[in-house]
């Protein structure tokens, strides 16, 4: 040993120095083994398996390997942790983690798997079907406002529609179905759509929960139809839900057109009758060129109050919001733990694959967001528009 250390020195290097990096090193791979190996058992019980079942799931996983990494007697290569984080049960239920976060102190699964599953346990506490049932006013922006190529910026304008939704029952299963119709406007000729929208509370009301009151019912939608037609290009379809989104389905065969309004769906305790909110709708021949086209728009039981200078700013889209200063941020820290001493104990290529996993992560959760859609509609905004057409009754 002496005899090394002289040949050390000899090349200008400190023993001492290189011998505590070595036990550093040793001690850092030691809490590694140590962080992964609770994970691992974190995500194990959070999963319900047992240990055939874990390493079955983790392709290629010996039962013997998985039992000295569950004892932290060892940590598998980086690679054979970013298999893991691949594997298509956790995607499944909305655990989504990298290989810095099984190797992080707070990882925490169990609290993650609870938080989604309230969520989707908790689709029953949200207004239903029938809560909607009624007519509502809509307004969305003239798409006219894209600078053409010639580089001249047409004036935007509030547009108009009336969207009536009524109950329906189908004679063979009684099963409940929930109908839609709608037609537009242009903005010249919004006093059409007030007087649409008048006609039809004017009978909408009459109450149709079950079979002895077909006859009324079915007289109240063929008169909805009957109005809504004298309209050129009515909208038929259907109302949908898929946890704490409506999903308004319609169809014009005079526009050749196909449209999807999305709204927001409020928690019960939040309001006792819904009279509107703010979704996104997507369709085909309203925009500047009969091309698919995303915007905004309103849905309201009552006449919003203020001039269309006024709302218009509310249908406003703008660009996804991009997290890149806090992306960089986040990075940068993982490079400091991995190239400050943190992960000493791994080589290069290991610390270029955590790297990688990370990014990864940071283009597919932003993918996943902002995929076809300029704009997302947050529930903030849902609860201003609410604020906005509950002012408009009081006046």
């Amino acid at each position: 040993m002496a005899e090394i250390k002289k040949e050390i020195r000899a090349q200008g290097t400190n023993p001492e120095v290189e011998e505590n990096k070595q036990k550093d090193s040793t001690t850092i791979k030691n809490e590694l083994c140590e962080i992964f190996s609770t994970n691992l058992k974190k995500l194990k019980s959070a999963m319900g398996w047992n240990q055939n079942e874990f390493a079955a799931k983790w392709d290629g996983m010996s039962t013997g390997a998985l039992s000295n990494y569950l004892n932290g007697e060892r940590i598998p290569y980086v690679e054979w942790i970013v298999y893991l984080c691949n594997i298509p049960d956790f995607h499944e239920r909305g655990l989504d983690f990298t290989v810095n976060d099984l190797l992080s102190e707070d990882f925490d699964p169990e609290g993650t798997l609870k938080f989604k599953g309230s969520l989707s346990n908790g689709t029953h506490a949200y207004i239903e079907h029938s809560d909607f049932i009624g007519n509502y006013l809509c307004y969305f922006n003239e798409q006219s406002d894209i600078t053409d190529k010639y580089g001249n910026k047409n004036t935007r304008e509030l547009r108009y529609g009336v969207l009536s939704v009524y109950d329906d029952i189908n004679g063979v299963t009684a099963r409940r179905v929930t109908k839609v119709a709608a037609v537009f406007f242009k903005a010249s000729e919004s006093s059409k759509a007030f007087a649409l929208k008048k006609d039809l509370d004017s009978f909408h009301n009459v109450s149709c929960v079950d079979n002895s009151k077909l006859s009324a019912k079915g007289e109240r939608n063929k008169k909805i139809i009957e109005l809504m037609s004298k309209k050129a290009g009515i909208y038929t379809g259907e109302l949908t839900f898929s946890g704490q989104f409506a999903f308004v389905d319609i169809t014009s065969k005079a526009y050749n057109d196909k449209a999807l309004i999305v709204l927001y769906v409020p928690p019960k305790s939040t309001i006792t009758n819904y009279v509107g909110g703010i979704g996104s709708i997507a369709s085909v021949s309203h925009g500047r060129e009969h091309m698919p086209t995303a915007q905004k728009i309103i849905i309201s039981k009552h006449e919003l109050a203020g001039s269309a200078e006024s709302i218009s700013p509310h249908l406003n889209m703008s660009y996804p919001n991009l997290t890149h200063i806090k992306d960089g941020q986040d990075i940068g820290k993982l490079c400091d733990k991995l190239y400050g001493g943190d992960y000493d104990c791994l080589n290069r290529e290991d610390k270029i694959a955590i790297i990688q996993n990370r990014v990864n992560k940071i283009i597919k959760d932003y993918i996943k967001d902002n995929l076809c859609c300029a704009s997302s509609v947050s529930e903030v905004e849902d609860a201003q528009i609410y604020k906005l057409i509950a002012a408009s009754v009081d006046e």
